[in-house]
């Protein structure tokens, strides 16, 4: 493949990008290639060296930033439209009734969301809270063996080794919740990012 087929084909596979974006691209990857043609390479060997052009799209489209291609999708999604003048009127007119809706919808998922973090929040404060019982109840129960009386020291140590046994029985469930936690909170984004890059 030469360095014409290759941009060719690059720029058939970005196509579904912002346009800005694609000729940033274009000018940046026909620089690489001139570049490692005037080391010595040559034209196929260069081309190689940059990666399969799945890889590369693949790494382009993660990179490119999600407002970009919304702002890109909307121009496109308004510039393909013949009826801008009446789909503009229906959502003028329209509006009383799907503003609400809309209003609605984003407040019950803004509060489904937060109290999910409040949930999560409160565990993590929860087995924190066990590690300082853990060591504070041992620390002090030793120091009150000595002071104190030997049963109640006794009494704290127990508390404190307690405390750190129910740490390590939940040690791996909260790494888990923690892990499909973060996972479900970014899905909304992978979900828009593929809608966003998919190509038409």
């Amino acid at each position: 493949m030469n360095k014409s087929e290759f941009l060719g084909e690059l720029t058939n596979r970005l196509k579904h990008l912002p346009d800005q974006e694609i000729g940033k691209l274009i000018s940046y990857y026909e620089e690489s290639i001139d570049d490692r043609i005037e080391d010595g390479m040559t034209e196929e060997v260069s081309i190689k060296s940059l990666g399969s052009l799945d890889d590369i799209v693949t790494n382009i489209e993660n990179e490119i930033p999600i407002t970009s291609m919304v702002k890109d999708k909307v121009i496109k999604e308004i510039e393909k439209s013949r009826s801008k003048g009446v789909l503009l009127a229906l959502t003028i007119i329209g509006s009383p009734l799907w503003l609400p809706l809309l209003l609605t919808a984003v407040c019950v998922v803004i509060s489904l969301v937060l109290a999910g973090w409040v949930i999560y929040a409160g565990g993590v404060v929860s087995y924190v809270s066990l590690a300082i019982i853990a060591v504070t109840g041992v620390g002090i129960g030793f120091i009150r063996i000595f002071t104190i009386g030997f049963t109640t020291g006794i009494a704290y140590m127990g508390v404190g080794i307690l405390s750190a046994g129910i740490m390590m029985l939940l040690f791996y469930p909260c790494v888990w919740i923690t892990r499909q936690w973060v996972k479900l909170n970014a899905l909304p984004f992978r979900k828009l990012r593929q809608r966003l890059v998919r190509k038409e």
